[in-house]
C-alpha cells in the first residue's frame, strides 16, 4: 500500500510558536471589538414604560431612534416601580414585548393555519393604520 501523504518536519518549538502568534493574534483582535464596541455604545437609553401599556410605550419611545442610538443599551424602567435594571427588568421587558408584538389587537401576526406555534404577517394588518410603523418597531425589537 502507498500512502500519498507526505510528512513534513517540524522543527521544535514550532508549535509553541503558532500558540504565541495566535495568542498574539487572539489579544489584537479583541482589543479591536472593544475599541470598536466602545464606540459604538455611547451611554444607556432610558425607556420608561407601563406595565398595562408596555408595547404602545415602548413604541413611543423607540420608534423614532436612530440606528445608532439603538446600538446604546436599554435601560428599563417600569413606572411606578422601583427597581435598578441590572438585567432582569430588560430580560422582563423583552419576555412582556415579545408576546404583546402576537397580541391580535395589533394585527400585526397571526398563527400560521393548522399550526398554533408559528406566526406569518396578517394579510389583514392594514387594519392597523400603524402596521408598517409597527412591523419596522419589531424588526427594530427583535434585530
Amino acid at each position: 500500500m502507498i500512502s500519498h501523504r507526505h510528512h513534513v518536519p517540524r522543527s521544535p518549538g514550532t508549535s509553541d510558536q503558532i500558540r504565541l502568534v495566535f495568542s498574539i493574534t487572539l489579544r489584537y483582535f479583541r482589543q479591536e471589538l472593544e475599541r470598536l464596541d466602545e464606540g459604538l455604545r455611547k451611554e444607556d437609553m432610558a425607556v420608561h414604560v407601563r406595565r398595562d401599556h408596555v408595547f404602545e410605550d415602548s413604541y413611543r419611545e423607540l420608534h423614532r431612534k436612530s440606528p445608532e442610538d439603538m446600538k446604546n443599551r436599554l435601560y428599563i424602567v417600569f413606572e411606578g416601580e422601583e427597581g435598578q435594571d441590572a438585567g432582569g427588568l430588560l430580560r422582563e421587558w423583552y419576555m412582556i414585548i415579545s408576546r404583546e408584538m402576537f397580541n391580535p389587537m395589533y394585527a400585526l401576526f397571526r398563527t400560521s393555519p393548522g399550526d398554533r406555534v408559528t406566526y406569518t404577517i396578517n394579510p389583514s394588518s392594514h387594519c392597523n393604520p400603524n402596521h408598517l410603523s409597527y412591523f419596522k418597531f419589531v424588526g427594530r425589537v427583535v434585530a
